[in-house]
């Protein structure tokens, strides 16, 4: 994992191209690999941050500005381009 994220705010022309959902808020964590960087983008599904019984791990991802999805990923060997926090819980694509 790469120092700290990169924050999408207000970006509402964001649109993910794997949900085609519009996100307003997000992140965007950087991973080395055996001499390569990726990306991973971990996304706030609009209104999430207002719902009070949202998973723990929903609320500890936005909590941590994605630090803790970040830190779960840092030890897969295959990495998502994106996770998205919703209301159901973190989902990729």
């Amino acid at each position: 994992m790469l120092g700290t994220p990169w924050e999408y705010r207000f970006l509402t022309e964001f649109t993910d191209g794997y949900l085609g959902e519009h996100f307003d808020v997000g992140w965007s964590w950087g991973f080395t690999r055996t001499d390569e960087e990726h990306i991973v983008r971990i996304l706030l599904a609009p209104g999430i941050e207002r719902i009070r019984d949202a998973p723990r791990e929903c609320r500890e991802a936005i909590m941590s500005r994605g630090g803790s999805v970040a830190r779960e990923l840092a030890h897969r060997e295959r990495l998502p381009p994106v996770v998205t926090i919703t209301a159901s819980g973190l989902t990729e694509p």
